[in-house]
């Protein structure tokens, strides 16, 4: 069968005849078996073909399949294990070297990026304005001030209880210089950087302010200090360190209220009462408004921790709000008409017995240790203000 060839003729009388039949368009007619005419004839090849080899050309060979070349893996990783290997042990190329100058050669031979540099973020890069700031030096200061908390005019109590649960034996800077003012019961504006200290440079004169007070207040007494704070996070580690704080003074109780817990639960606390209220801002005044119970009529102390992160947040309203209800609540604790009429009577009518009850009070004030327990007894109010940076904010806020 090799050497036949086919060769299919058709004739023309059947093309002729189908061309005249397809002239008219309904004369079309499908048949079952079509009509093919025309003769078959096959023919051999000349063996003259079929003895010869004939070379076939290479392209119409079959493609050879590609052997894969053998990887040169190994030999690279083990290339690059001696290399890191030399380069650990300083050996090799690298004996004397240094790998911090070896990087910096490879960044200075480094090709030029050619072109804008793209972010693989965006579609282009938009071009950002250099803003020129002034140069800020930073602020370099000692944490620890080299005394002890045995050196401070505080409770025995108060220090055996920082040694003892919270490990601090040593005065830090801040600490040093802050204390002693608050336990005289002045106003401070406290600055220093972040983690030097601060929340304890204010809690512990405090306590150590309150736990002083004779005959000893209780949670019925009222609120005696607010602590506010702009996060949540914060207020819980400050309420935290309170309650390790007043650990041998149980008689004072502090309480916390921040966003993220349930308001009823917060109303219970304040019904029972609370000496430090600590709380952010906005949960503070919140209270206020819905909490009949909620009265700053005794409250002689207010501290403002993070000052510059509560007005960075946008809680300078807030705490505006917090100083006029304080102010507001003290000025209507104040004003009894029967307290009035009863000392201008005591002021007409001599009694024998009113400088003995004189000589009294001012030998109880004498008995005070601190003054600060003097300024809580009073109306006046201490105020503490801490900041990590001193903006012209913050000394508006102090102003």
């Amino acid at each position: 069968m090799d050497d036949l060839q086919l060769n299919i003729s058709v004739n023309n009388k059947v093309k002729k005849n189908i061309s005249q039949k397809e002239k008219g368009a309904s004369d079309y007619k499908f048949l079952s078996k079509p009509q093919i005419g025309g003769k078959i004839i096959a023919r051999k090849r000349p063996k003259s073909l079929t003895g010869q080899n004939i070379k076939v050309n290479k392209s119409y060979e079959e493609p050879h399949k590609k052997i894969p070349k053998l990887s040169t893996s190994n030999t690279n990783d083990t290339d690059l294990s001696s290399r890191l290997q030399d380069l650990s042990q300083n050996t090799g190329k690298f004996q004397g070297k240094n790998y911090q100058e070896l990087n910096d050669d490879l960044q200075i031979n480094k090709k030029p990026r050619s072109g804008p540099w793209i972010s693989s973020l965006f579609k282009n890069n938009p071009d950002i304005p250099q803003i020129g700031q002034r140069a800020v030096k930073p602020l370099v200061e000692k944490v620890f001030a080299g005394t002890t908390f045995a050196d401070l005019n505080i409770h025995p109590h108060s220090v055996a209880n920082l040694q003892q649960n919270l490990g601090l034996c040593e005065l830090m800077t801040v600490q040093k210089k802050a204390i002693p003012i608050i336990l005289q019961g002045r106003d401070v504006l406290i600055r220093s950087q972040t983690g030097s200290g601060k929340t304890l440079a204010y809690a512990l004169p405090l306590v150590e302010g309150l736990q002083a007070i004779r005959p000893k207040i209780n949670r019925h007494d009222g609120i005696r200090a607010i602590v506010v704070i702009p996060t949540r996070e914060l207020a819980v580690q400050t309420y935290e360190l309170f309650v390790k704080l007043v650990k041998p003074f149980t008689w004072v109780v502090p309480g916390l209220l921040s966003g993220g817990q349930k308001r009823k639960a917060e109303k219970a606390r304040l019904r029972k009462g609370l000496n430090i209220l600590i709380g952010t801002p906005g949960r503070i005044n919140d209270h206020l408004r819905h909490t009949k119970s909620l009265n700053f009529s005794k409250t002689g102390c207010l501290i403002l921790d993070e000052a510059d992160r509560l007005l960075d947040m946008g809680y300078e309203k807030d705490v505006a709000a917090i100083v006029k209800s304080i102010e507001d609540h003290k000025k209507a604790a104040t004003y009894d008409p029967m307290a009035l009429v009863k000392q201008t009577m005591e002021n007409n009518v001599p009694d024998t017995h009113s400088d003995s009850h004189s000589q009294q009070s001012e030998g109880q004030q004498t008995d005070l240790k601190h003054k600060l327990t003097e300024v809580l007894l009073s109306k006046d109010r201490l105020t503490i203000l801490l900041s990590a940076t001193l903006t012209k904010a913050v000394e508006n806020l102090a102003v």
